[in-house]
């Protein structure tokens, strides 16, 4: 008998398997999912057994050694997580071997010997499977009175945030009733080890992770509790497996049977419609803006010769604050422009690799492809006609923070920029009188509730884009502000497109969800359909195109046999070419029923080199 076994130690990702030869004396024990001990180059390792085959070689050429011993008699992950492990392997198209890599702790021998078969206890009595509730909060007080009618100490439970930053103020509110524990990237491999132990061996705790937190070994889950639902970032998108933190909720709710909970102040567009549609139980309305708040037309600003970042008004507000109190300018533009153009011959200075405009970073002197990443030194002269004339437009946070600087008006106040680019920044004291000034990585950073005024500086990006979730986005992040501000602080949103929809809806929620579910119905975009998402990268374009174009018609001849599919592509990707690979996608829609066993039998069909994205967030990027 030969058994594939996935070792505990750290491997490349396309080394998932070992075989191992079982011994005569141990073939009536093994089960797959023991955990069991085999030699390894010189030593020993631990492993779980993946599967069994009767055949003892796979050819004559084979050598293959003998596993030394089973470990336990119980399984090591109980069924319900290995039945999820199964599930999101096949559904998000990535291999068994690296999701167990992915979802289990570092675990050392040391830590292997101490444990007994009394930390394998079986799952506890199932309950009965309940409708996902959607939760609209009306504010924090609300949500820390329903986390404690839902939570207990005689269960497990899990809750969990968009960012590391949203673990803290949960953490402080709940650990004095219950027993509470975190788990986030910031956690130690041994502690996380710990916390993995006391879950397996059936302990009632609740935990308040990021969405890695799903992947622990339950043994008596009780609820999952999804805070700030709509948020972007519970979507996996750079690394395998591609999944969305609320569909892997569902599914791990549906092998260990615990309710689902989707807390929000503002529900996502889906969750909002599957709520209206009875998929799931709704509790609450999302309510009316009660900060005050104000819209500037910056077409108004240019008839008056006003083409800095800031409004008149903005500006006004800014130098009006008093010495201890802070603002926040939200712009989601790193650098100093957005691109170059030359004053005299009008034409803008592109990437020479991806022919996109490249963006101005006054701090590095460089200019730099947002999109391909090319990076190079900024011209001395127009490439094309040679001018010196050179003009920036769509500033980013670099502009903006020294702008800010040369008022004196404003030279009493600290002022911090928060981007990518300067990291270090994010070490900054709090204290008030402060200006900050960020992209989304701020969100988390910042002291909302000291600040006095929000000022979103260019809304038009979200407002004009072809990327169906972008407005959601904007209008999430926005309601957000509303959320997290003290009710006295004011509001500015700085735009070109003042009668947009979206602004009239800050104070009526349901015509927004109205005019995106119109607008998603005529394109059969989700919540209306499933939709796939596969790319392909590859160093040469025509064996890209030819590649996607022989996928797209072998799996073409499955989805002709789906109700409501379709496939449609190859698309070039935004960007099209980036570190030196040309980037095509294929999109499938799908129709809901039975959406789950379709896309695992597509992906059954997709080579190892493409990407996998169920439920993408994003239809044309990469």
């Amino acid at each position: 008998m030969r058994a594939q076994i996935i070792l505990f130690r750290r491997m490349p990702p396309k080394i998932s398997h070992f075989d191992y030869l079982v011994p005569e004396n141990l073939k009536k024990e093994i089960k797959v999912g023991q955990l069991v001990e085999v030699p390894f180059r010189s030593g020993n390792e631990y492993g779980l057994v993946h599967s069994l085959d009767q055949k003892t070689l796979l050819n004559s050429k084979t050598k293959l050694r003998y596993l030394n011993r089973i470990c336990f008699s119980n399984c090591f992950l109980p069924d319900n997580t290995s039945y999820f492990f199964k599930e999101i392997s096949e559904f998000y198209g990535t291999d068994l071997g690296f999701i167990y890599k992915f979802s289990l702790p570092k675990f050392t021998k040391k830590f292997i010997a101490s444990l007994t078969s009394a930390d394998f206890p079986l799952e506890k009595t199932k309950r009965e499977t309940e409708k996902p509730q959607t939760i609209v909060l009306q504010n924090e007080k609300h949500k820390d009175d329903f986390l404690n009618k839902i939570l207990s100490n005689s269960a497990q439970h899990l809750i969990l945030v968009p960012e590391k930053s949203d673990i803290a103020p949960l953490y402080e509110n709940l650990k004095k009733v219950f027993p509470i524990e975190i788990l986030s990237s910031e956690i130690t491999d041994k502690n996380t080890t710990a916390l993995w132990r006391k879950i397996r061996h059936g302990e009632n705790i609740v935990i308040i992770g990021t969405r890695k937190a799903l992947f622990l070994p339950w043994t008596n889950l009780k609820t999952i509790t999804i805070i700030d639902e709509g948020n972007e970032n519970y979507k996996s998108f750079d690394m395998a497996p591609r999944y969305h933190t609320r569909d892997a909720a569902l599914l791990l709710s549906s092998f260990c049977k615990c309710a689902v909970y989707l807390v929000s102040h503002t529900p996502s567009v889906s969750s909002f419609y599957f709520s209206k549609q009875k998929i799931y139980n709704i509790v609450g309305e999302p309510t009316k803006i009660k900060n005050s708040f104000k819209i500037i037309d910056l077409n108004l600003e240019k008839r008056a010769k006003n083409y800095s970042p800031l409004s008149f008004e903005l500006s006004e507000e800014l130098k009006g604050l008093q010495r201890n109190e802070s603002a926040f300018l939200f712009l989601n533009k790193k650098g100093s422009a957005g691109y170059l153009f030359c004053g005299d011959c009008k034409k803008p200075f592109v990437c020479s690799t991806c022919g996109r405009p490249l963006s101005y970073f006054a701090s590095k002197k460089e200019l730099r492809c947002n999109f391909c990443e090319t990076v190079q030194p900024l011209f001395d002269s127009c490439p094309n006609c040679q001018s010196l004339n050179m003009k920036m437009r769509n500033p980013g946070t670099e502009s903006v923070e020294k702008e800010l600087r040369k008022e004196k008006a404003l030279q009493h106040f600290q002022i911090v920029r928060l981007d990518s680019e300067n990291e270090e920044n994010y070490s900054f004291v709090r204290k008030p009188g402060t200006i900050y000034i960020g992209t989304e990585m701020a969100w988390g950073l910042i002291p909302w509730r000291e600040i006095k005024l929000v000022g979103f500086l260019n809304t038009d990006s979200s407002l004009v884009s072809s990327e169906y979730k972008n407005l959601e986005h904007l209008w999430q992040k926005i309601r957000d502000s509303f959320y997290k501000s003290d009710i006295e602080t004011k509001i500015i949103l700085q735009t070109s497109h003042p009668d947009h929809y979206l602004f009239s809806a800050l104070n009526e929620p349901n015509i927004f969800y109205e005019n995106q579910l119109k607008e998603r119905s005529l394109f059969q975009y989700p919540p209306f359909n499933f939709w796939l998402k596969i790319a392909i990268l590859s160093p040469n374009a025509n064996s890209a195109i030819r590649e996607a174009t022989d996928l797209k018609n072998r799996l073409s001849s499955l989805t002709n046999s789906l109700k409501n599919a379709k496939i449609s592509g190859p698309h070039q990707a935004t960007p099209f070419l980036q570190k030196g690979k040309y980037r095509y996608i294929l999109l499938i829609r799908l129709g809901y029923e039975n959406y789950r066993s379709s896309v695992k039998e597509i992906n059954k069909l997709i080579p190892n080199n493409w990407k996998i994205d169920p439920n993408p967030n994003t239809l044309l990027s990469v």
